[in-house]
């Protein structure tokens, strides 16, 4: 048994080892845990290709 404050976590693709059941747990985070881990690494490639200057200065309001 977990306990009410436990927080359950899957690097993901999912297998077996995690029931479908689970998801609906609301102490499931993994799939916010893999929305934050793709920009995380987005924004890691960014900087490898020098590339985070160009979204940090870049102004929304210029497309409208």
């Amino acid at each position: 048994r977990l306990k009410p404050s436990a927080v359950i976590m899957h690097p993901l693709p999912r297998g077996p080892e995690i029931a479908p059941a689970v998801d609906d747990d609301p102490r499931a985070v993994y799939w916010r845990q893999e929305r934050n881990g793709m920009w995380m690494r987005v924004a890691i490639l960014l900087k490898i290709f020098r590339a985070d200057s160009v979204v940090r200065d870049f102004d929304i309001s210029e497309l409208n």
